[in-house]
């Protein structure tokens, strides 16, 4: 087994990368858990506000994006498997 500075680099890219996105999730949701959580008047009408868009949503209207992401998704899975094959 040899050293391959690509996929040494793959690697490195793979987890400053992740660490970065998981960091900036994290940070984002606590930041709107503060905001959304408070007892102020704005903070009550945003989250009643949301609730209700989240109710109105109609599934049907996203169901064919929905196919393509977990196609897409799937034959993502499928690919990763192959490689490590």
């Amino acid at each position: 087994m040899r050293f391959d500075p690509f996929e040494f680099y793959r690697f490195v890219l793979a987890v400053a990368v992740g660490a970065y996105a998981t960091f900036n999730v994290i940070s984002a949701i606590w930041h709107w858990r503060g905001f959304v959580g408070g007892s102020a008047r704005s903070a009550v009408m945003f989250r009643r506000y949301v609730i209700l868009h989240l109710l109105r949503v109609r599934i049907h209207r996203f169901t064919p994006d929905l196919i393509a992401i977990v196609t897409l998704a799937l034959v993502l899975g499928l690919l990763i498997a192959r490689h490590w094959r």
